[in-house]
């Protein structure tokens, strides 16, 4: 706002020093105004009317939009005695005010005694009774908007001078700017307002249509693995195919499912974590046994570091197992005849301590311009490695978010054509000491 109020005060040409000195304090105090903490948009205009009315020693201010089509005149803002009844929400035909003279100008109106000037017969004058008036046009957004105006129901001693004019444009200017950001914070609020209604109707809507095609999934994958031990024996190998086929299918979907209702719970703020300490590395172990026949398959080598002492972080478990799991799969689905490296241990970073679990692999990489998006749900790689791999880009949204809701995060540096990694960050118990040098156990598996 300053540099709206410094603006004006560059008009100095011809100008006495008297004027110029009058000037400058009317600036000060609109900008003492204009910049007082703890008031919002609608008191700092409340109080710009009140000091324009002191400074020009008028009655009434008032801030009007204005609509030419409907020829309504709409009082926003207002500053006037009590007794006239000037207040906001008043509606008037415009062409019965003063406004609309100031509208079509693209000067400031000044009027310091209506009934002996050429507006005496005017309708505007006759519908108001105002014997003074002063106004300027508010533009919002680059558009005319409205006006300010200040104005008496007594006639002015003396003519409104160059500096009055410019101390009414100057208010003007000011105005249009505020309810320019007060328009902008409203549809701002009004767009996050939409956006979290639609976030959470849309993550309701998934959880409910995942929990109703898991019941039938789930019978679907019951009765075929049914099926399969009943005709086990009989050497049908055909028919046992067909129904491994729908099993498989069926898991597929459900994990897939599964997913869906998983990343909905966590954009609804619904899932629910049970923390405890725990020992990291029981849980890597755990977690390495569900990828050895993918490890086998793609005739990988892993190689397990682990750090003792990691059974102090605080964290979900279960919830924990899964992002494991995620990541020591992704690093197998995208490594063929590579190296698979998983290394636990505690670091310091930022001054706290942490216990990381890094994953890495030599397999495809990672283009650099896509792993700021890595996170994001439904976000696959653009170079056509999802039709190859399948997968449908809420694994790392997931683990990422589960992460974050028990206090630590995951990061990652990946490099293509030469592989990724990703670091687990978890949250230590501090009522632990650490131990320090960490004893480690490296161990490599075909």
């Amino acid at each position: 706002m300053l540099g709206t109020f410094a603006m004006f005060s560059v008009r100095c040409t011809g100008k006495t020093e008297e004027a110029l000195l009058n000037q400058g304090r009317r600036i000060r105090e609109l900008y003492e105004v204009s910049s007082k903490a703890g008031f919002d948009i609608d008191e700092q205009i409340s109080e710009m009317l009140k000091l324009g009315c002191r400074l020009l020693n008028l009655e009434i201010a008032k801030v009007c939009q204005i609509d030419i089509d409907k020829n309504t005149n709409t009082f926003l803002h207002t500053h006037a005695p009590e007794e006239y009844g000037v207040n906001p929400g008043i509606q008037l035909p415009l062409d019965s005010t003063f406004c609309s003279m100031t509208f079509s100008s693209e000067e400031a109106i000044a009027i310091h005694n209506t009934g002996k000037s050429e507006y005496a017969d005017s309708k505007p004058y006759n519908f108001s009774h105002l014997e003074s008036y002063i106004a300027a046009n508010i533009n919002v957004r680059g558009k005319k908007y409205g006006t300010v105006n200040f104005s008496s129901r007594y006639p002015r001693p003396t003519a409104f001078t160059d500096t009055d004019k410019d101390l009414v444009n100057l208010i003007g200017n000011w105005v249009g700017l505020s309810l320019e950001r007060q328009t902008s914070q409203e549809e701002l609020y009004e767009a996050k307002e939409n956006a979290e209604a639609a976030s959470k109707t849309k993550s309701s809507f998934l959880a409910n249509m995942s929990h109703e095609l898991r019941t039938p999934l789930n019978a679907i994958i019951g009765y075929s693995e049914l099926m399969i031990e009943d005709i086990k024996d009989s050497g049908d190998t055909e028919q046992t195919q067909d129904l491994n086929n729908i099993a498989s299918s069926g898991h597929h979907l459900l994990s897939l499912i599964n997913d869906i209702l998983d990343i909905s719970k966590i954009e609804a703020g619904k899932m629910e974590l049970s923390l405890r300490e725990t020992d990291i590395n029981e849980l890597i172990n755990e977690a390495i046994e569900t990828i050895r026949p993918s490890l086998k398959k793609n005739r990988d080598t892993l190689v397990v570091t682990n750090q003792e002492g990691l059974d102090h972080a605080m964290v979900d478990p279960i919830r924990l197992k899964q992002v494991l799991i995620n990541l020591f799969s992704n690093a197998v689905k995208f490594t063929e005849n590579g190296v698979i490296s998983i290394k636990s241990g505690h670091t310091i970073h930022e001054e706290k301590p942490w216990i990381t679990v890094q994953v890495t692999d030599t397999g495809i990489g990672i283009p650099e311009d896509e792993i700021d998006s890595l996170f994001q749900p439904f976000q696959q790689s653009s170079t056509g490695a999802e039709i190859k791999y399948g997968g449908t880009g809420l694994g790392l949204a997931i683990s990422r978010r589960i992460c974050r809701l028990m206090g630590g995060d995951i990061s990652i540096k990946s490099v293509e054509g030469e592989g990724s990694t990703f670091t687990i960050w978890l949250p230590i118990d501090q009522s632990h000491e650490i131990n320090d040098p960490p004893k480690m156990r490296n161990v490599a598996q075909r």
